[in-house]
């Protein structure tokens, strides 16, 4: 598809300069592009943040206070803190794209979320052209949503993100806490299992971001071979009441506790019940090892990819019951 004006957005300076030329046009952010089904044309102003750098802003014996831009690469953010030994999201390595959209879209992954290591967010208000600093309550954390995903999209553009993360120093009481926080792990046996196959405990903070790797590569697409949009939809979250129901079809349909009397299921094991997973139409099919992620033979337009999702989506709402949520952003008119 096609912008109507279109621009790699490097300072925040640059950024300001645009949007008071451009002051009434529709506004499209894109870090990576790597979560956004393009189906239509953008009449508007298309912008890819590129905003680089990250400094340390605080840090003691026990946490260090990271500002990250948000055109930094998310992956090669974990990867980096990892490397410095500092803990809270080494479990979100391999997750593509910036930032700034992982802020966005409060990325999640094997027990961790964005949100757990946000301290504020930097961002730039489109009606004044200032900087306003927001806590992470103030931004409506959710699940895989927040306001700058949604209600905020046209009014805030992420500059950057300030995180606080746990030093880990090898040692006695070091490896008693971590090892602690990996046992509380209880929903992700693959990755437990995945640990024993290379390492021992007391498991470092590489040791799990490494796990995390085999597992992705193992499930997921290479982006050499394909092109795909991701995990295209949201864990159902349902009551308790219909997970019981739920469970009578599918006996072993695994739960996660969310909030009072709610619990989350994964939207992979009902489409994989219902024969999705390696079914393809036309220049659209789903990966023959991952049920959410839909992949494409690089011919397919905007428009069969969404229509390929509206049937999966009616599919699980015809037999099961449940209205399957979209955690990639659709653009379409």
């Amino acid at each position: 598809v096609k912008a109507k004006y279109f621009a790699s957005v490097k300072s925040i300076t640059q950024l300001k300069e645009i949007l008071q030329t451009y002051p009434d046009e529709k506004l499209l952010l894109l870090g990576e592009g790597s979560n956004t089904l393009l189906v239509d044309d953008w009449d508007g102003l298309a912008l890819k943040i590129d905003i680089k750098g990250k400094e340390i802003i605080k840090e003691n014996n026990q946490n260090v206070e990271i500002k990250v831009h948000s055109g930094e690469i998310w992956d090669k953010f974990v990867r980096y803190t990892v490397k410095n030994n500092w803990s809270g999201i080494e479990n979100l390595v391999m997750i593509p794209g910036t930032v700034g959209a992982g802020v966005a879209q409060n990325i999640g992954a094997y027990g961790q979320e964005v949100v757990n290591t946000l301290v504020s967010i930097e961002a730039l208000n489109r009606n004044t052209f200032k900087n306003q600093v927001f806590s992470p309550k103030e931004c409506g954390f959710r699940y895989r949503n927040t306001f700058f995903k949604n209600e905020w999209r046209e009014e805030y553009v992420i500059v950057a993100a300030t995180f606080r993360l746990k030093r880990y120093e090898k040692g006695e009481e070091s490896d008693r806490k971590y090892h602690k926080y990996i046992e509380g792990m209880k929903t992700y046996e693959g990755l437990k299992e995945e640990l024993k196959t290379f390492a021992k405990e007391p498991y470092s903070i590489k040791n799990i971001m490494d796990a995390v790797i085999k597992q992705r590569e193992k499930k997921l697409p290479s982006l050499k071979e394909y092109g795909t949009c991701g995990c295209i939809f949201e864990n159902p979250i349902i009551t308790k009441e219909k997970y019981d129901e739920l469970e009578k079809k599918i006996p072993g349909l695994p739960s996660y506790p969310f909030e009072e009397n709610m619990v989350k299921i994964p939207a992979g094991k009902l489409l994989d019940e219902l024969g999705w997973k390696g079914k393809w139409e036309g220049n659209v099919g789903v990966f023959e090892r991952h049920a959410l992620c839909i992949v494409t033979n690089r011919e397919a337009t905007g428009e069969e990819i969404l229509n390929f999702i509206k049937e999966m989506q009616e599919d699980v709402l015809q037999k099961y019951d449940v209205q399957l949520g979209l955690e990639i952003n659709i653009i379409k008119k």
